[in-house]
């Protein structure tokens, strides 16, 4: 066991310590030393034993996952050989959902503020700044029709959430 692993065991609910076991297990740990990222180790270790809620679980995870989408989309908007859907639309249904997935995440990584401006319009630039990108790509192409699908999931996911409070994993998010 790594220093640190039974604390990590007895204080976390049974998702989290699958996480840890899964990271203690994974490229990060190879024979006892730490390779890659130990600061992000020993961050989701110390923010999840300080609390076993699942707002707090929520809010960390969402934390975690909202850059590594925000780089994954990146990634799919500038590489040569991005998803392709067999609908005449489907670039304009994965901007949807890639943006309906960063509302989501940036929306419970940030739980104090609502989902407002603050939280829309660095979303809004982002998509703008993937257009931009795009642009000078030879094998990609801009479309402002893909910035409107980028509003749209983000439209979406704002018109869901009187809906999404009924849900009780999700419902943790809006808690006082």
């Amino acid at each position: 066991m790594i220093a640190g692993d039974y604390f990590c065991l007895k204080r976390l609910p049974s998702l989290s310590r699958a996480i840890c076991s899964l990271i203690r297990n994974s490229i990060l740990f190879r024979k006892g030393k730490i390779h890659f990222f130990p600061e992000i180790v020993t961050a989701i270790r110390y923010a999840t034993a300080m609390s076993s809620s699942s707002r707090s679980f929520l809010v960390i995870a969402s934390r975690i996952l909202f850059p590594v989408a925000l780089i994954i989309s990146l990634y799919q908007a500038t590489s040569h050989s991005p998803i392709k859907l067999s609908e005449a639309n489907g670039d304009k249904i994965l901007h949807l959902l890639a943006f309906f997935i960063l509302a989501v995440l940036d929306d419970f990584a940030f739980p104090g503020r609502g989902f407002g401006l603050r939280k829309i319009l660095p979303l809004i630039c982002y998509g703008i700044l993937i257009e931009y990108i795009q642009s000078f790509l030879p094998y990609r192409s801009s479309d402002f029709y893909d910035f409107l699908a980028d509003c749209g999931g983000l439209a979406i996911y704002a018109l869901l959430i009187p809906l999404l409070k009924h849900i009780p994993l999700m419902r943790e998010r809006w808690k006082d």
